[in-house]
């Protein structure tokens, strides 16, 4: 049996700590202001971007498409990831040879955050969420390669083991580059990348800020604590459970399916009980013959 359990990272005392201080610091929440108000006025007077929005992107059949309203998640699912999570990179990298078929599905939106750049050596965290976002703005088209090499836990930096270079810890802007590159990105679209990768880290931090004190978000979770990776299907009440499986994909992919075949019976259920077209041409008919016998009358 495959073994691929995934357990998610809860966010520590020191994360908080952090995520509260960043979001005053960078007054994206007072007591007397909408965190949600304020970040999208901040990123609305932007205006430059249409594949990214509030730190999140969209991929629909393995590519990324325009971030548009989609108030109506029925069909997406909300994919809420940190760079520096090894939970995350290690969903990502199950999961990987199956975002194709799953994007094919529903509309997979990622969430990049920093929920855990405290712990990261040269803000990570923050810098590869940015880079993400960046990606799918400047080079959608091999945006998803790209999640795959980033989001992976061969490239993700960790705290050395004995006998490993401390360097294992670090992920520079030139190493993130050359990864880009080899997905067949290019020198031009990464140097518009670099030219808005602080105006996008400021939208991580924002837009992480108002994931961590959202109670809604919260509510969705299993346990009622905040942890990544976080997968939310739809309109679904809860998170996926990855706690119990042992095949972090087979259910990943189970519950997907078992969401849509639920929306359709659902629908069909709705369509069976609204009044068909004849029925309302019917209804229309006895209204006019009993204004017409009231005239005749």
């Amino acid at each position: 049996m495959k073994i691929n359990k995934i357990k998610g990272i809860a966010l520590t005392a020191a994360t908080v700590l952090f995520l509260v201080g960043c979001a005053t610091n960078n007054s994206t929440k007072t007591k007397t202001e909408d965190p949600k108000t304020e970040q999208n006025k901040s990123i609305a007077e932007v205006g430059k971007y249409s594949n990214v929005k509030n730190s999140t992107f969209l991929i629909k059949d393995g590519k990324v498409v325009e971030n548009k309203d989609t108030s109506d998640n029925t069909n997406i699912i909300d994919w809420y990831i940190d760079p520096y999570c090894p939970s995350c990179t290690k969903l990502e990298t199950i999961m990987s040879p199956k975002l194709e078929e799953l994007s094919s599905k529903m509309t997979i939106r990622y969430h990049t955050m920093n929920f855990l750049s405290p712990q990261s050596v040269d803000d990570y965290s923050t810098r590869a969420s940015a880079f993400l976002l960046a990606s799918a703005e400047k080079a959608p088209e091999v945006t998803l390669e790209f999640i795959k090499k980033l989001m992976n836990d061969d490239f993700r930096p960790h705290i050395a083991k004995a006998g490993e270079d401390k360097s294992v810890s670090r992920k520079s802007d030139e190493q993130i580059k050359e990864l880009f590159l080899s997905v067949k990105g290019t020198e031009t679209q990464w140097n518009e990348m670099i030219s808005i990768k602080d105006d996008l880290m400021e939208m991580v931090r924002k837009s992480t800020a108002e994931a961590f004190n959202s109670k809604e978000l919260v509510d969705k979770t299993v346990n009622g604590r905040l942890s990544v990776p976080l997968v939310i299907i739809g309109k679904s009440e809860k998170a996926i459970d990855f706690t119990e499986a042992t095949d972090a994909e087979s259910h990943f992919m189970d519950s997907v399916d078992k969401y849509l075949e639920k929306v359709k019976k659902e629908t069909e259920k709705k369509d069976e009980s609204a009044p068909s077209s004849n029925d309302e041409k019917k209804d229309e008919s006895k209204k006019e013959e009993t204004k017409s016998d009231k005239s005749s009358s």
